[in-house]
């Protein structure tokens, strides 16, 4: 019998445990919390036997940047992380694209067909019957347009996966949910998901289950685990394996082991209000991207959206290296490219200036690069894009001065960030990925690359008052490169 340690105690960890207790293991689930009591507390409790499709990325720039916007209130970006997130953002890109997709489908439909029936077992054996409803779940639209789309693409999944559903019109969705205010063009009812009326509870009626079977559950703090000898130790337990089911803060925690796991974080936001909905089953805002899903005590609304304030500054750092060369140009690579490092920038602008111009001012700060002053031979399309971003910098400074909103643009050198070798080596050669370093170094007079800090104290000056009366400014930040 192998001794296991899972880390986390959310609907991932306790099934995780269950199905290896199931196999003849022996587990133990370490997590600082009880289980369900944090990220699984609060979903919209939907096992989506109808997403036989992974959920992808637009491949379209246009659309990633109107999505970055609040189109259909479908995310909203923590733009203070997103840098550091972009290396696993471009991965879930390529993997978005159609070639990519045809590869992974078979295997995420088959996953997904086993979640209900895998489900079906545990809940019978919990004695969580109570909390399950089975008739599915409504995809409603506000227009006609939306709609009609939803039902093709509907139709397409029903006639490639054979997923059933059933279309309504406004009229016979207000008579199936009179709780609906509001009067819509009509909805999809996908009939085949399971609901949970209490998806925190379900967690810890899966937990007793696993606990009745002779597994352990310890209050522990899972960023604890280390190597010890051929195993592991954590929160005091010696195990032969682990298993990471910490969600979002997995790839940290790994991290500090060796391992590097791509991993775009995103965050839910809910909330529970007491009383009576008069709602049958859950229901999916399509153009607003919220599930308002009835529970045992009242009515929970799930988004991933959060209100902003007012915009006094902002800065648009985003940024990717590109193809190296305009030779056997992959079209998607140029137009992500030229999308992520110069559109976003004038989209953001577009956005981010009427916010300011109505609170009587403000900073754009926009992130280029050297090679948007000097060019590059390692990378043209980024350069062409960042010789833009420098350009639309001294076009709107003239532009909205008048508005007391200054723009000015940071153009680092190379800096030490995870997208420096992109740069640099640009070769399978490590010999001659060597020697492009060492060139490089030798091309900047204080004799090294410039650290992430010094790029953000040049950014906090620009968005301070101490530069109120600098703008339309490209400012080199690289250790002298330019100076040559």
């Amino acid at each position: 019998m192998t001794r296991i340690a899972v880390l986390g105690a959310g609907m991932v960890g306790v099934s995780t445990a269950l199905a290896l207790q199931d196999h003849g293991h022996d587990c133990v689930i370490v997590d600082r919390s009880p289980p369900g009591s944090e990220t699984s507390h609060g979903n919209a409790g939907i096992i989506q036997a109808e997403a036989v499709e992974p959920y992808a990325l637009p491949t379209s720039p246009l659309t990633l940047l109107r999505m970055a916007f609040g189109w259909r209130n479908a995310v909203e970006l923590d733009w203070a992380s997103l840098p550091g997130q972009l290396p696993a953002l471009h991965a879930y890109w390529r993997s978005s694209r159609p070639d990519a997709l045809r590869r992974v489908i078979p295997v995420w439909r088959q996953l997904v067909s086993e979640a209900i029936p895998a489900h079906a077992a545990l809940i019978a054996a919990a004695g969580a019957d109570h909390l399950i409803r089975k008739d599915g779940y409504w995809e409603v639209h506000g227009t006609d347009a939306g709609l009609a789309a939803a039902v093709l693409e509907a139709e397409r999944r029903k006639g490639l996966h054979g997923t059933d559903f059933a279309a309504v019109d406004g009229a016979a969705l207000a008579r199936a949910e009179p709780g609906l205010r509001t009067a819509m063009a009509g909805a999809i009812h996908w009939t085949t998901p399971w609901t949970c009326r209490a998806p925190g509870d379900l967690v810890r009626a899966y937990a007793a289950l696993f606990e009745g079977r002779g597994g352990r559950i310890v209050p522990g703090d899972a960023t604890s685990l280390e190597r010890s000898g051929g195993g592991w130790r954590v929160a005091g337990e010696r195990v032969e394996h682990a298993v990471v089911a910490l969600g979002p803060w997995s790839p940290d925690l790994l991290k500090t082991l060796g391992y590097q796991v791509p991993m775009v974080r995103k965050r839910g936001y809910h909330r529970h209000y007491d009383g009576n909905h008069g709602l049958s089953r859950p229901v999916l805002l399509a153009d607003h991207s919220v599930v308002l899903s009835p529970m045992l005590t009242g009515l929970r609304v799930a988004t991933a959206a959060e209100r902003l304030g007012g915009i006094d500054v902002l800065w648009a750092h985003a940024g990717i290296p590109g193809p190296a060369s305009v030779e056997n140009l992959d079209l998607g690579e140029y137009e992500l490219a030229i999308g992520l490092n110069l559109t976003s920038a004038v989209i953001a602008a577009g956005e981010v200036a009427k916010h300011m111009r109505a609170a009587g001012g403000g900073s754009l700060i926009f992130t280029a690069s050297v090679s948007g002053l000097v060019g590059s031979m390692f990378s043209p399309v980024y350069s062409a894009a960042k010789f833009g971003v420098v350009g639309l910098t001294k076009s709107l400074a003239q532009r909205f001065a008048p508005d007391r909103i200054r723009v000015n643009v940071i153009c680092p050198g190379p800096i030490d960030t995870p997208m420096l070798p992109g740069f640099v080596a640009r070769s399978d050669d490590k010999a001659q990925a060597a020697e492009n370093e060492r060139k490089l170094l030798a091309a900047i007079p204080l004799g090294r690359v410039g650290r992430p800090s010094e790029i953000a104290h040049a950014g906090l000056w620009l968005a301070s008052d101490d530069s109120s009366y600098v703008t339309g400014v490209a400012l080199p930040v690289d250790g002298g490169y330019l100076a040559r």
